[in-house]
């Protein structure tokens, strides 16, 4: 989540509660002023004192209105200005909890995303356990152009197993197999022409732990070792070309 927001909201605060302390001030000033001016009159009524005796009490009270006049006037300025100070820290309050709201948002955010991280670790890591490993081994000649061949999975369990090849000149027997469960190995035999013994391929096609088919593409060739003609064979592909269903995975 972008910091600009939460850097501009807190100097929106900063400015508030500069202006809240500004609007302190000005009340202390009121009170300061207000004190003065009360002095500055009772002064001025000890010096008169002998004037206001012979007064009238409708003058007393007139002479009093009046002096207090100019303080009701002032404390109605610093009254309104104080409201509005009032206001500031209403919205210094909001402002706050606005950003306390995106911080909330923010770290939400990144549990969210440690959540999906650790989630896709997971599906990734629970994809390769499902995966089976094909190998061959123990490939020999029984006769001239026949060979029998051990299919190993040192993976998770394969099923629905077809073994094909495109080349005419090549003919598999017992090509497919329901199931090839872990640590175990199938047998099957393969014939070839012998005049045609070249580099060829086999696919395999099968179907992972989480059922989603996949083909794996063995590159094949013959091998001489004293007399004995050996096939050898390395993986080329391995992908998926069908999605499992949902309801099988389940």
């Amino acid at each position: 989540m972008s910091q600009r927001p939460t850097k501009r909201l807190n100097v929106e605060i900063a400015q508030l509660d500069q202006e809240v302390k500004e609007s302190a001030k000005l009340f202390v000033f009121g009170v300061a002023i207000s004190l003065l001016y009360l002095a500055a009159a009772a002064c001025v009524m000890f010096v008169r004192i002998d004037d206001v005796r012979t007064m009238p009490l409708n003058a007393i009270g007139d002479s009093i209105a009046g002096g207090v006049g100019p303080l009701l006037l002032l404390w109605i300025v610093l009254g309104y200005l104080q409201q509005g100070a009032e206001l500031k820290q209403n919205t210094r309050a909001l402002l706050q909890q606005v950003k306390e709201l995106e911080q909330l948002v923010g770290a939400t955010s990144e549990q969210v995303e440690v959540e999906r991280l650790r989630h896709k670790h997971e599906l990734e890591r629970g994809a390769i356990a499902a995966l089976p490993r094909l190998a061959f081994e123990r490939l020999h000649e029984a006769q001239a152009g026949s060979y029998f061949c051990e299919l190993h999975n040192a993976g998770a369990t394969a099923s629905d197993i077809f073994i094909r090849t495109d080349d005419p000149s090549m003919i598999i027997r017992t090509p497919h197999f329901p199931a090839l469960l872990a640590n175990s190995h199938v047998q099957f035999q393969i014939f070839i022409e012998p005049s045609r013994e070249s580099a060829k391929s086999i696919h395999i096609e099968y179907r992972d732990a989480v059922h989603k088919k996949r083909l794996a593409v063995f590159q094949m060739n013959l091998k001489d070792e004293d007399e004995d003609k050996r096939l050898i064979f390395f993986l080329a592909v391995d992908a998926i070309i069908e999605e499992g269903d949902r309801k099988a995975q389940a």
